[in-house]
C-alpha cells in the first residue's frame, strides 16, 4: 500500500488561510474603525454619509451578532421602531448612564435614521448591562447632557466629535430606572425603607407630644421628593418595584 498524507497535513495549509484570512479581515475592520472615528473628528460634510453606511452595514453586524450570542453586556443596544416601515430596528449605541436616563450621542450628525425613528416614535427600548428597559426619548443639547452627566461629558466623544444633538431615554417606569442605577440592591432597598419607617413612627410620636413643632419633615431625613427620577426612600416603596422589566419587544 502507498503511503497516504495524514488528514492533519491535508487541512494544515487550509486553517493557515483562514487564519490569515480573520487577521486581515480583523485588522481591516480596526484601520477602517480608526478612520470612522477621524472622520467623525473632522466632519467632513461629503464622508459623513459613506461613514454612516459603513458603520451601519459593516460595523453594526458583528457587534450585534457578537452581542446577541455571547455577552449581552458586552454592547448597548437601543431598539427603535421604523418611521416610515413600522418594522423594529436594533441599533449598538455609545450610551451614558446617569441619574435622568441613558444619554446617546448622534455622533453620525442629526441625518441618521435611528435618531429621526426616535424623533418621530419616542417610544423604545434598552438593552444596558444586559437588562432590558422601556424608554421614551427626547432630543437634547449637549449642555442639558452634561447638566445630567453631573456636570461634565459623560464620555469623552461627546466634546471630541462635536456632538450637537444627543437622544435621553428615560426609563417609563420608576422600577426600571431604580434597577438601572445599580447602587442598591433588592435587599438594600427594603432595609432603607425599613429604616425609615421606623424614622417617621419616630417623628409622629415626637410630633405628637409637641417637641417638633414649627420643624419641617424633610429636616429629619423623610419626605424626600420622589418625583422625576429621584427615588425617596419612602416605607411605602416595595423592593420588588425595583426590578428591571421583562425585556418584552415593543408592538
Amino acid at each position: 500500500m502507498g503511503d497516504t498524507a495524514s488528514p492533519e497535513v491535508c487541512m494544515s495549509p487550509i486553517l493557515k488561510r483562514m487564519w490569515i484570512g480573520l487577521l486581515s479581515l480583523a485588522g481591516l475592520l480596526a484601520a477602517a474603525s480608526a478612520g470612522v472615528s477621524l472622520i467623525l473628528r473632522y466632519q467632513p460634510a461629503p464622508l459623513m454619509k459613506p461613514a454612516r453606511w459603513f458603520a451601519s452595514r459593516v460595523l453594526n453586524p458583528p457587534v450585534l451578532w457578537f452581542t446577541n450570542h455571547f455577552n449581552r453586556k458586552a454592547q448597548a443596544l437601543v431598539y427603535h421602531r421604523g418611521r416610515k416601515s413600522g418594522r423594529e430596528y436594533v441599533t449598538p449605541l455609545c450610551m451614558v448612564s446617569t441619574p435622568e436616563g441613558f444619554i446617546v450621542p448622534a455622533a453620525f450628525g442629526p441625518d441618521v435614521d435611528w435618531l429621526a425613528n426616535l424623533r418621530a416614535t419616542p417610544e423604545s427600548r434598552v438593552v444596558y448591562q444586559g437588562a432590558d428597559y422601556e424608554t421614551a426619548a427626547e432630543v437634547i443639547d449637549l449642555d442639558q447632557a452634561i447638566r445630567y452627566a453631573g456636570g461634565e461629558p459623560g464620555c469623552p466623544c461627546w466634546t471630541q466629535f462635536n456632538v450637537a444633538d444627543l437622544v435621553l431615554l428615560r426609563p417609563v417606569t420608576r422600577a426600571a430606572w431604580g434597577a438601572t442605577r445599580g447602587r442598591r440592591s433588592a435587599s438594600g432597598i427594603a432595609s432603607e425603607a425599613a429604616d425609615s419607617a421606623v424614622r417617621v413612627s419616630g417623628l409622629k410620636s415626637q410630633v405628637g407630644s409637641g417637641r417638633l413643632r414649627g420643624r419641617r419633615a424633610t429636616d429629619w431625613g423623610v419626605g424626600r421628593s420622589v418625583s422625576g427620577s429621584h427615588e425617596g426612600p419612602l416605607p411605602q416603596r416595595l423592593a420588588s418595584e425595583f426590578e428591571p422589566t421583562s425585556g418584552r419587544r415593543l408592538g
